[in-house]
């Protein structure tokens, strides 16, 4: 059905396609799904009697790439063109805007990752500390993101990075009381090529 992981929960049409998931972690999220499946249904339904609307097609478009988490949403280029028809669902389009940054970020983030030797991580993620895009705040990868590129900037001597990428991580894992471990090792890393900076 296009999971890559469990759990693992989908709502599918009468074929058996699946049209959306959701993690049905209490009753208002599962209503919610529900909700947005009906949505997805009513605009297949439309799409199939009305083929040539591309406003129609447009709000399918979007809207069902809202509802993959596991599953690919398509071509995030594709999606962003159908984000320019006009006349399309404002409240869809809301949705769409503020759920593609994370997309981008996170398509960026397992680009620099995958396939990649544990060695090869931390300056991969560094460079794309310094490119962009940047993680929308509370995205699930930004943590790692600042962790790994502060480290691989120390290693590089790249102390004004090292530092800006620091004191992100911090931010990003405060509300995480298990990571003030790693937090206070990076900064003892930092403030021991710091010192060796200043000997120099």
């Amino acid at each position: 059905m296009g999971g890559r992981g469990y759990p693992y929960c989908v709502i599918m049409n009468p074929e058996g396609k699946v049209i959306w998931e959701v993690r049905p972690t209490d009753a208002k999220t599962w209503a919610e799904g529900v909700k947005n499946a009906h949505r997805v249904a009513a605009l297949q339904e439309a799409a199939t009697k009305n083929p040539d609307d591309k406003v129609v097609k447009a709000n399918l478009a979007l809207l069902s790439a809202l509802g993959c988490q596991q599953r690919s949403p398509g071509p995030l280029a594709e999606l962003e063109a159908q984000a320019k028809v006009a006349g399309i669902d404002r409240k869809i389009l809301g949705e769409f805007n503020s759920w593609l940054p994370n997309k981008k970020f996170d398509a960026a983030f397992m680009k620099a990752v995958r396939g990649v030797s544990r060695d090869e991580v931390g300056p991969r993620l560094l460079a794309l500390y310094k490119k962009g895009p940047r993680p929308p705040k509370g995205n699930r990868y930004a943590g790692n993101l600042y962790y790994y590129a502060a480290n691989a900037a120390i290693d590089a001597n790249d102390l004004e990075t090292a530092r800006k990428a620091v004191a992100e991580f911090e931010t990003a894992v405060a509300a995480n009381p298990g990571a003030k471990r790693a937090v206070d090792a990076l900064k003892k890393k930092l403030a021991e090529a710091e010192g060796g900076e200043k000997k120099d």
